[in-house]
Protein backbone atom coordinates (compact mmCIF):
# COMPACT_ATOMS: atom_id res chain seq x y z
CA UNK A 1 0.00 0.00 0.00
CA UNK A 2 1.10 3.22 -0.87
CA UNK A 3 2.79 5.17 2.15
CA UNK A 4 4.11 8.76 2.33
CA UNK A 5 5.83 8.25 5.40
CA UNK A 6 8.14 5.82 3.33
CA UNK A 7 8.08 8.45 0.53
CA UNK A 8 9.47 11.05 3.00
CA UNK A 9 11.67 8.95 4.60
CA UNK A 10 13.28 7.96 1.20
CA UNK A 11 13.24 11.47 -0.04
CA UNK A 12 15.36 12.58 2.75
CA UNK A 13 17.65 9.93 2.68
CA UNK A 14 18.25 9.35 -0.47
CA UNK A 15 17.90 12.77 -1.99
CA UNK A 16 17.64 15.60 0.72
CA UNK A 17 20.18 13.80 3.12
CA UNK A 18 21.93 11.97 0.61
CA UNK A 19 26.03 11.52 -0.80
CA UNK A 20 25.77 14.68 -2.85
CA UNK A 21 24.06 17.22 -0.15
CA UNK A 22 24.77 20.46 0.97
CA UNK A 23 22.45 20.85 3.74
CA UNK A 24 23.97 21.79 7.14
CA UNK A 25 23.36 20.07 10.05
CA UNK A 26 21.66 22.50 11.92
CA UNK A 27 18.93 22.97 8.76
CA UNK A 28 18.64 19.09 8.72
CA UNK A 29 17.18 18.87 12.37
CA UNK A 30 14.87 22.12 11.12
CA UNK A 31 13.67 19.93 8.00
CA UNK A 32 13.68 16.11 9.93
CA UNK A 33 10.83 17.67 12.83
CA UNK A 34 8.81 17.55 10.05
CA UNK A 35 6.29 14.24 10.41
CA UNK A 36 4.66 13.30 6.80
CA UNK A 37 0.86 13.58 7.14
CA UNK A 38 -0.63 12.79 3.99
CA UNK A 39 -0.44 13.28 -0.02
CA UNK A 40 -3.13 14.60 -1.53
CA UNK A 41 -3.36 15.16 -5.17
CA UNK A 42 -0.13 17.82 -5.86
CA UNK A 43 -0.04 18.47 -2.22
CA UNK A 44 1.94 17.12 0.58
CA UNK A 45 0.80 17.97 4.15
CA UNK A 46 3.25 17.96 6.92
CA UNK A 47 2.78 19.26 10.56
CA UNK A 48 5.56 20.60 13.04
CA UNK A 49 5.33 20.42 17.05
CA UNK A 50 5.51 24.25 16.55
CA UNK A 51 4.70 27.60 14.45
CA UNK A 52 8.74 28.57 15.06
CA UNK A 53 9.30 24.96 13.81
CA UNK A 54 6.77 24.96 11.02
CA UNK A 55 8.16 28.70 9.60
CA UNK A 56 11.61 26.90 9.73
CA UNK A 57 10.89 24.00 7.85
CA UNK A 58 9.54 26.21 5.43
CA UNK A 59 13.06 28.44 5.08
CA UNK A 60 14.26 24.86 3.24
CA UNK A 61 11.00 24.83 0.80
CA UNK A 62 13.09 24.21 -2.04
CA UNK A 63 15.48 21.48 -1.23
CA UNK A 64 11.93 19.46 0.26
CA UNK A 65 10.40 19.92 -3.01
CA UNK A 66 13.41 19.18 -4.96
CA UNK A 67 13.67 15.83 -3.03
CA UNK A 68 9.90 15.01 -2.80
CA UNK A 69 9.98 15.55 -6.52
CA UNK A 70 12.92 12.97 -7.20
CA UNK A 71 11.17 10.54 -4.80
CA UNK A 72 7.59 10.67 -6.22
CA UNK A 73 8.66 11.58 -9.93
CA UNK A 74 6.43 14.53 -10.19
CA UNK A 75 6.12 18.18 -8.47
CA UNK A 76 4.41 18.98 -5.62
CA UNK A 77 3.73 21.95 -3.23
CA UNK A 78 3.96 21.46 1.07
CA UNK A 79 1.24 22.54 3.35
CA UNK A 80 2.57 22.52 7.24
CA UNK A 81 0.49 23.01 9.78
CA UNK A 82 1.36 22.75 13.65
CA UNK A 83 -1.04 22.30 16.91
CA UNK A 84 -2.22 25.44 18.92
CA UNK A 85 -0.13 23.78 22.21
CA UNK A 86 3.11 23.72 20.57
CA UNK A 87 5.81 22.86 22.69
CA UNK A 88 9.07 24.81 22.64
CA UNK A 89 11.40 25.42 20.19
CA UNK A 90 13.95 21.78 20.10
CA UNK A 91 17.38 23.60 18.87
CA UNK A 92 19.94 25.66 21.38
CA UNK A 93 21.83 27.66 18.82
CA UNK A 94 24.42 28.35 21.04
CA UNK A 95 25.13 25.07 21.35
CA UNK A 96 27.64 22.64 19.04
CA UNK A 97 25.42 20.96 16.71
CA UNK A 98 24.79 17.05 17.58
CA UNK A 99 26.45 14.09 15.42
CA UNK A 100 24.22 13.09 12.56
CA UNK A 101 23.82 10.24 13.17
CA UNK A 102 20.04 9.46 13.61
CA UNK A 103 17.45 7.07 13.07
CA UNK A 104 15.71 9.10 10.64
CA UNK A 105 18.83 9.02 8.34
CA UNK A 106 20.61 6.34 8.36
CA UNK A 107 18.95 3.44 10.09
CA UNK A 108 17.94 2.36 6.53
CA UNK A 109 20.98 0.99 5.72
CA UNK A 110 22.21 -2.76 6.89
CA UNK A 111 23.66 -5.47 5.46
CA UNK A 112 20.71 -7.01 5.32
CA UNK A 113 19.73 -5.18 2.65
CA UNK A 114 22.88 -4.32 0.80
CA UNK A 115 23.15 -6.62 -2.62
CA UNK A 116 26.81 -7.64 -2.83
CA UNK A 117 28.01 -8.48 -6.37
CA UNK A 118 31.30 -8.65 -8.22
CA UNK A 119 32.24 -4.84 -8.18
CA UNK A 120 31.96 -3.97 -4.12
CA UNK A 121 32.27 -7.84 -2.75
CA UNK A 122 35.65 -6.78 -1.03
CA UNK A 123 34.43 -3.93 0.62
CA UNK A 124 31.30 -5.60 1.68
CA UNK A 125 33.22 -8.64 3.46
CA UNK A 126 35.69 -6.18 4.89
CA UNK A 127 33.02 -4.14 6.37
CA UNK A 128 31.01 -7.29 7.71
CA UNK A 129 34.47 -7.71 9.84
CA UNK A 130 34.92 -4.17 10.96
CA UNK A 131 31.41 -4.61 12.10
CA UNK A 132 31.89 -7.86 14.02
CA UNK A 133 35.37 -6.80 15.65
CA UNK A 134 35.46 -2.75 15.47
CA UNK A 135 38.96 -1.33 16.19
CA UNK A 136 41.24 -4.50 15.35
CA UNK A 137 42.64 -5.23 12.30
CA UNK A 138 40.78 -3.38 9.34
CA UNK A 139 41.28 0.09 11.25
CA UNK A 140 41.27 2.36 9.19
CA UNK A 141 38.46 1.25 6.74
CA UNK A 142 39.00 3.42 3.84
CA UNK A 143 36.10 2.94 1.17
CA UNK A 144 36.31 4.78 -1.87
CA UNK A 145 34.41 4.80 -5.53
CA UNK A 146 31.86 7.08 -7.35
CA UNK A 147 28.66 8.71 -6.21
CA UNK A 148 25.77 6.14 -5.85
CA UNK A 149 27.65 3.26 -5.39
CA UNK A 150 27.10 2.05 -1.97
CA UNK A 151 29.69 3.60 0.02
CA UNK A 152 27.52 5.36 2.60
CA UNK A 153 25.42 2.25 3.01
CA UNK A 154 28.37 0.13 3.90
CA UNK A 155 29.62 2.51 6.24
CA UNK A 156 26.62 3.17 7.92
CA UNK A 157 25.94 -0.37 7.91
CA UNK A 158 28.72 -0.98 9.91
CA UNK A 159 27.27 1.69 12.32
CA UNK A 160 24.37 -0.33 12.75
CA UNK A 161 25.07 -3.14 13.33
CA UNK A 162 28.14 -2.70 16.34
CA UNK A 163 24.91 0.25 17.78
CA UNK A 164 22.69 -3.37 17.42
CA UNK A 165 25.21 -5.52 19.57
CA UNK A 166 26.36 -2.62 21.69
CA UNK A 167 23.66 -0.13 22.04
CA UNK A 168 25.88 1.97 24.77
CA UNK A 169 28.41 2.53 22.02
CA UNK A 170 28.87 6.58 20.66
CA UNK A 171 28.58 6.30 17.09
CA UNK A 172 29.96 9.46 15.46
CA UNK A 173 29.16 9.99 11.88
CA UNK A 174 29.75 13.39 9.85
CA UNK A 175 30.69 14.11 6.02
CA UNK A 176 33.65 16.20 5.64
CA UNK A 177 32.21 19.19 4.64
CA UNK A 178 29.98 19.29 7.91
CA UNK A 179 33.16 18.36 10.05
CA UNK A 180 34.39 21.76 8.05
CA UNK A 181 31.32 23.69 9.02
CA UNK A 182 31.42 22.51 12.41
CA UNK A 183 34.51 23.69 13.35
CA UNK A 184 34.23 27.05 11.75
CA UNK A 185 31.32 27.35 13.59
CA UNK A 186 32.98 26.34 16.98
CA UNK A 187 36.07 28.47 16.41
CA UNK A 188 33.41 31.60 15.78
CA UNK A 189 31.64 30.58 19.43
CA UNK A 190 35.00 29.74 21.20
CA UNK A 191 33.41 26.40 21.86
CA UNK A 192 36.72 24.08 20.02
CA UNK A 193 36.80 22.28 23.62
CA UNK A 194 33.23 20.69 22.99
CA UNK A 195 33.92 20.38 18.82
CA UNK A 196 36.88 18.02 20.27
CA UNK A 197 34.83 16.32 22.69
CA UNK A 198 32.22 15.68 20.76
CA UNK A 199 34.66 14.31 18.01
CA UNK A 200 37.30 12.38 20.44
CA UNK A 201 35.56 10.98 22.61
CA UNK A 202 33.73 8.67 19.55
CA UNK A 203 33.82 4.54 19.84
CA UNK A 204 33.37 4.83 15.95
CA UNK A 205 34.35 7.64 13.69
CA UNK A 206 32.21 7.74 10.40
CA UNK A 207 33.67 10.14 8.17
CA UNK A 208 31.29 10.16 4.59
CA UNK A 209 33.23 12.14 1.62
CA UNK A 210 36.23 12.88 3.68
CA UNK A 211 38.07 14.41 0.25
CA UNK A 212 36.37 17.68 1.19
CA UNK A 213 38.46 18.16 3.89
CA UNK A 214 41.84 18.51 1.76
CA UNK A 215 43.13 21.78 1.24
CA UNK A 216 41.51 23.10 4.45
CA UNK A 217 44.45 23.91 6.70
CA UNK A 218 42.26 24.11 10.18
CA UNK A 219 39.80 21.23 9.19
CA UNK A 220 42.90 19.14 8.24
CA UNK A 221 44.90 19.75 11.53
CA UNK A 222 41.91 18.93 13.29
CA UNK A 223 41.34 15.61 11.81
CA UNK A 224 45.02 14.78 11.99
CA UNK A 225 44.41 15.09 16.17
CA UNK A 226 40.95 13.54 16.31
CA UNK A 227 41.90 10.37 14.33
CA UNK A 228 45.22 10.21 16.13
CA UNK A 229 43.20 10.41 19.46
CA UNK A 230 40.97 7.39 18.29
CA UNK A 231 43.02 5.45 16.42
CA UNK A 232 45.42 5.13 20.04
CA UNK A 233 42.75 4.29 21.73
CA UNK A 234 41.79 1.92 19.42
CA UNK A 235 38.67 3.02 18.76
CA UNK A 236 37.47 2.21 14.85
CA UNK A 237 37.70 4.87 12.06
CA UNK A 238 35.98 4.03 8.54
CA UNK A 239 36.77 6.82 5.81
CA UNK A 240 34.75 6.95 2.73
CA UNK A 241 35.75 9.07 -0.78
CA UNK A 242 35.56 9.31 -4.52
CA UNK A 243 38.94 8.55 -4.75
CA UNK A 244 41.81 6.53 -3.13
CA UNK A 245 43.60 8.84 -0.73
CA UNK A 246 46.85 9.15 -2.87
CA UNK A 247 44.19 10.73 -5.48
CA UNK A 248 43.16 13.42 -3.06
CA UNK A 249 45.23 16.59 -4.90
CA UNK A 250 45.04 19.10 -1.35
CA UNK A 251 45.33 16.39 0.90
CA UNK A 252 48.19 16.77 3.51
CA UNK A 253 50.73 14.08 3.46
CA UNK A 254 50.34 13.24 7.14
CA UNK A 255 46.91 12.36 6.72
CA UNK A 256 47.66 11.08 3.77
CA UNK A 257 49.57 8.43 5.27
CA UNK A 258 47.54 7.65 8.22
CA UNK A 259 44.03 7.30 5.54
CA UNK A 260 46.48 4.64 3.76
CA UNK A 261 47.32 2.85 7.08
CA UNK A 262 44.27 0.09 6.87
CA UNK A 263 42.90 -1.58 3.83
CA UNK A 264 41.94 0.22 1.29
CA UNK A 265 38.86 -0.40 -1.17
CA UNK A 266 36.96 0.38 -3.84
CA UNK A 267 33.37 0.11 -5.17
CA UNK A 268 32.72 -0.19 -8.58
CA UNK A 269 29.78 -0.30 -10.87
CA UNK A 270 27.54 -3.32 -10.34
CA UNK A 271 27.16 -5.39 -13.38
CA UNK A 272 24.26 -6.78 -15.27
CA UNK A 273 23.08 -9.42 -12.26
CA UNK A 274 23.67 -7.51 -9.18
CA UNK A 275 21.60 -4.39 -11.64
CA UNK A 276 18.77 -6.76 -11.82
CA UNK A 277 19.40 -8.09 -8.35
CA UNK A 278 19.29 -4.42 -6.96
CA UNK A 279 16.10 -3.09 -8.87
CA UNK A 280 14.42 -6.61 -7.58
CA UNK A 281 15.33 -5.51 -3.85
CA UNK A 282 14.63 -1.95 -4.34
CA UNK A 283 10.60 -2.80 -5.66
CA UNK A 284 10.17 -4.98 -2.30
CA UNK A 285 11.20 -2.08 -0.57
CA UNK A 286 9.08 0.02 -2.36
CA UNK A 287 5.83 -2.93 -1.78
CA UNK A 288 5.37 -3.18 -5.88
CA UNK A 289 6.53 -6.45 -8.01
CA UNK A 290 7.80 -5.83 -11.04
CA UNK A 291 7.47 -7.93 -14.26
CA UNK A 292 11.20 -9.62 -15.30
CA UNK A 293 10.43 -7.68 -18.94
CA UNK A 294 10.68 -4.87 -16.53
CA UNK A 295 13.86 -5.87 -14.55
CA UNK A 296 15.28 -6.58 -17.74
CA UNK A 297 14.71 -3.27 -19.59
CA UNK A 298 16.18 -1.09 -16.54
CA UNK A 299 18.72 -3.27 -15.93
CA UNK A 300 20.13 -2.89 -19.23
CA UNK A 301 19.63 0.14 -19.61
CA UNK A 302 20.83 1.97 -16.55
CA UNK A 303 24.59 1.19 -15.78
CA UNK A 304 26.15 4.33 -13.79
CA UNK A 305 24.78 3.64 -10.06
CA UNK A 306 22.28 2.46 -7.70
CA UNK A 307 21.04 5.71 -6.82
CA UNK A 308 19.63 5.73 -10.63
CA UNK A 309 18.44 2.29 -10.31
CA UNK A 310 16.42 3.18 -7.10
CA UNK A 311 14.96 6.36 -8.87
CA UNK A 312 13.83 4.54 -11.75
CA UNK A 313 11.82 1.72 -9.31
CA UNK A 314 10.59 5.31 -7.70
CA UNK A 315 9.07 6.43 -10.65
CA UNK A 316 7.71 3.83 -12.37
CA UNK A 317 6.14 2.57 -8.87
CA UNK A 318 4.65 6.59 -8.81
CA UNK A 319 3.63 6.33 -12.30
CA UNK A 320 1.03 2.73 -11.36
CA UNK A 321 0.34 3.22 -8.00
CA UNK A 322 -0.70 7.40 -8.45
CA UNK A 323 -1.20 7.52 -12.40
CA UNK A 324 -2.68 4.50 -12.56
CA UNK A 325 -0.65 3.30 -15.67
CA UNK A 326 -0.18 -0.58 -16.30
CA UNK A 327 3.18 -2.35 -15.19
CA UNK A 328 4.60 -2.67 -19.00
CA UNK A 329 7.22 -1.90 -21.20
CA UNK A 330 5.62 1.49 -22.39
CA UNK A 331 5.98 2.60 -18.66
CA UNK A 332 9.55 1.70 -18.16
CA UNK A 333 10.36 3.56 -21.63
CA UNK A 334 9.02 6.59 -20.58
CA UNK A 335 10.29 6.47 -16.90
CA UNK A 336 13.94 5.73 -18.94
CA UNK A 337 12.95 8.48 -21.17
CA UNK A 338 12.40 11.28 -18.16
CA UNK A 339 15.71 9.97 -16.46
CA UNK A 340 17.87 9.69 -19.93
CA UNK A 341 16.61 13.65 -21.09
CA UNK A 342 17.32 15.34 -17.17
CA UNK A 343 20.93 14.03 -17.69
CA UNK A 344 23.03 16.47 -19.33
CA UNK A 345 25.44 14.54 -21.98
CA UNK A 346 29.10 15.10 -21.30
CA UNK A 347 29.99 16.80 -23.88
CA UNK A 348 27.33 19.26 -23.38
CA UNK A 349 28.72 19.54 -19.92
CA UNK A 350 32.44 20.12 -20.77
CA UNK A 351 31.23 22.70 -23.24
CA UNK A 352 29.55 24.38 -20.25
CA UNK A 353 33.05 24.17 -18.57
CA UNK A 354 35.37 25.43 -21.02
CA UNK A 355 32.82 28.50 -21.91
CA UNK A 356 32.72 29.30 -18.23
CA UNK A 357 36.37 29.29 -18.14
CA UNK A 358 36.51 31.53 -21.03
CA UNK A 359 34.65 33.66 -19.25
CA UNK A 360 36.18 34.17 -16.04
CA UNK A 361 39.71 34.48 -17.97
CA UNK A 362 38.39 36.70 -20.35
CA UNK A 363 38.89 34.56 -23.58
CA UNK A 364 37.52 33.13 -26.22
CA UNK A 365 36.05 29.00 -25.71
CA UNK A 366 37.78 27.95 -29.05
CA UNK A 367 40.92 29.54 -28.07
CA UNK A 368 40.97 27.29 -24.84
CA UNK A 369 40.91 24.12 -27.24
CA UNK A 370 43.07 25.83 -29.86
CA UNK A 371 47.01 25.50 -30.49
CA UNK A 372 47.34 29.07 -28.79
CA UNK A 373 49.60 29.16 -25.53
CA UNK A 374 49.56 32.92 -24.15
CA UNK A 375 49.39 33.06 -20.66
CA UNK A 376 46.08 33.78 -19.94
CA UNK A 377 44.83 31.21 -22.27
CA UNK A 378 47.19 28.37 -20.74
CA UNK A 379 45.73 29.83 -17.33
CA UNK A 380 41.94 29.47 -18.88
CA UNK A 381 42.79 25.97 -20.16
CA UNK A 382 44.18 24.59 -17.22
CA UNK A 383 41.57 25.24 -14.74
CA UNK A 384 39.06 24.12 -16.99
CA UNK A 385 40.80 20.73 -17.20
CA UNK A 386 41.29 20.75 -13.67
CA UNK A 387 37.45 21.30 -13.04
CA UNK A 388 37.04 18.38 -15.95
CA UNK A 389 39.05 16.71 -13.90
CA UNK A 390 37.43 17.23 -10.76
CA UNK A 391 33.40 16.95 -11.87
CA UNK A 392 33.82 13.75 -14.29
CA UNK A 393 34.98 9.97 -14.20
CA UNK A 394 36.71 10.76 -17.72
CA UNK A 395 40.39 9.05 -17.56
CA UNK A 396 42.82 11.38 -18.47
CA UNK A 397 43.29 10.57 -22.28
CA UNK A 398 39.37 10.99 -22.80
CA UNK A 399 39.75 14.48 -21.27
CA UNK A 400 42.47 15.59 -23.54
CA UNK A 401 40.35 14.85 -26.50
CA UNK A 402 37.39 17.51 -25.30
CA UNK A 403 41.19 19.95 -25.90
CA UNK A 404 42.92 18.75 -28.70
CA UNK A 405 45.47 17.63 -25.84
CA UNK A 406 47.35 14.64 -25.13
CA UNK A 407 47.42 12.81 -21.68
CA UNK A 408 50.20 14.19 -21.12
CA UNK A 409 49.42 17.77 -21.20
CA UNK A 410 46.53 17.25 -19.49
CA UNK A 411 48.38 15.77 -16.42
CA UNK A 412 51.05 18.94 -16.38
CA UNK A 413 47.51 20.98 -16.49
CA UNK A 414 46.19 19.28 -13.25
CA UNK A 415 49.94 19.27 -11.66
CA UNK A 416 49.67 23.16 -12.32
CA UNK A 417 46.24 24.18 -11.24
CA UNK A 418 47.30 22.35 -8.32
CA UNK A 419 50.66 24.11 -7.41
CA UNK A 420 48.71 27.44 -7.96
CA UNK A 421 46.25 26.53 -5.26
CA UNK A 422 48.39 25.48 -3.08
CA UNK A 423 50.74 28.73 -3.59
CA UNK A 424 47.80 30.90 -3.71
CA UNK A 425 44.75 31.02 -1.52
CA UNK A 426 42.70 33.39 -3.82
CA UNK A 427 43.72 31.10 -6.99
CA UNK A 428 42.47 28.36 -4.36
CA UNK A 429 38.98 30.30 -4.05
CA UNK A 430 38.62 30.96 -7.59
CA UNK A 431 38.85 27.71 -8.53
CA UNK A 432 36.74 26.36 -5.72
CA UNK A 433 33.55 29.13 -7.11
CA UNK A 434 34.46 27.84 -10.95
CA UNK A 435 33.70 24.15 -9.91
CA UNK A 436 30.74 25.59 -7.96
CA UNK A 437 29.16 27.42 -10.91
CA UNK A 438 29.55 24.29 -12.72
CA UNK A 439 28.15 22.04 -10.13
CA UNK A 440 24.67 23.71 -10.38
Amino acid sequence: MFSFADVWAKAKRDYIFGDNSTISVAAAQWIDCATALRLEGDTAYFSCPSSFQCDMFLRYKEQVLSGLERALGFRVDITVTSPEEAPVKLYNENSVSPAPFTVSLLDTYTFANFVVGEGNRVAHAISEAVSREPGTAYNPLFIHGHSGLGKTHLMCAIGNRIKKHNPDANIVYVKGEEFTNELIEAIGKEKTIEFRNKYRQADVFLVDDVQFIGGKRSTEEEMFHTFNSLYNARKQIVLTSDRPPKEIPTLEDRLRTRFENGPIVEVTKPDYETRCAIIKQKAAENNIELPQEIIDCLSKALNDNVRQLEGAVKKIKAGHTLMGKPLNLKLASDVLHDISSSMEPIEKRIERIIERAAEIHHVKPEDITGPKRTNEISKARNAAIYVVNELTNLSLSTIGSFFNRNHSTVLNSLKSVRADMENDSNYKLKISSFIKDCQQ
